[in-house]
């Protein structure tokens, strides 16, 4: 997942074009910080050190159940983000040949929660892009890993860590310029926001579920 140390910067009520650069990713970073830090700290790979296929197996099955749920919700809709649902299932195609390499279990995915709107039709193109924009970290954090890993791990492939390839940085990149184009009102930015945490909680449901969920202290 990317860090998360910018302040949040103050928008407009109205629903105008903001014309501060990079406005959304400065409100992201700032709605999900706290977030962020609580799904780092209790993932199995976020303690440094010497890390065993038991580790990565467990991280495994973490994603898995996290992103399970988003490649049908990314596909009910046709706007500019629902990319995502071939996104999610490429990631989840090398989740189980990792796993499977592994001999572990394809877990189940987090189960859909009635009413929760991270998973309902009525979420609109700006609360997608947040979701996404979460994804999307994930994925730039994975190649953070796969760095750090491959030489505890060889030969296992670390197909999910590694990806299919591409520069993740640069990816990464791209990903954000767009979005700063598709988030651009104060209106929008907030939706997005909300979309960025409600991923980040459904990640905590499945830490909840697997190992407990982390304290954290408020910052007020």
């Amino acid at each position: 997942m990317t860090g998360n140390r910018v302040k949040v910067a103050s928008g407009q009520d109205d629903d105008r074009p903001n014309r501060t650069a990079g406005q959304a990713l400065v409100a992201l970073r700032a709605a999900t910080r706290l977030l962020h830090a609580q799904v780092d700290a209790a993932m199995p790979l976020a303690m440094e050190g010497r890390h065993t296929l038991v580790d990565y197996a467990a991280h495994l099955q973490l994603m898995q159940r996290w992103l399970s749920p988003f490649r049908p919700w990314f596909s009910d809709v046709d706007d500019e983000c629902m990319g995502y649902s071939d996104v999610v299932h490429a990631q989840l195609s090398a989740i189980a040949l990792d796993l499977a390499e592994i001999a572990s279990p394809v877990p189940q995915p987090l189960a859909q929660c009635q009413g929760n709107r991270l998973f309902g039709a009525d979420a609109g193109t700006a609360y997608r892009w947040g979701v996404a924009y979460v994804i999307e970290g994930s994925r730039l954090g994975a190649a953070a890993l796969h760095a750090h890993l491959r030489p505890m791990l060889q030969p296992h492939p670390l197909r999910y860590l590694r990806g299919e390839g591409e520069s993740r940085a640069g990816r990464w990149r791209e990903f954000l310029s767009t979005l700063e184009v598709q988030v651009r009102t104060p209106v929008q930015i907030a939706d997005c926001c909300s979309g960025a945490r409600a991923a980040f909680d459904a990640m905590l449901q499945v830490l909840d579920k697997d190992s407990g969920r982390v304290a954290i202290e408020d910052a007020a």
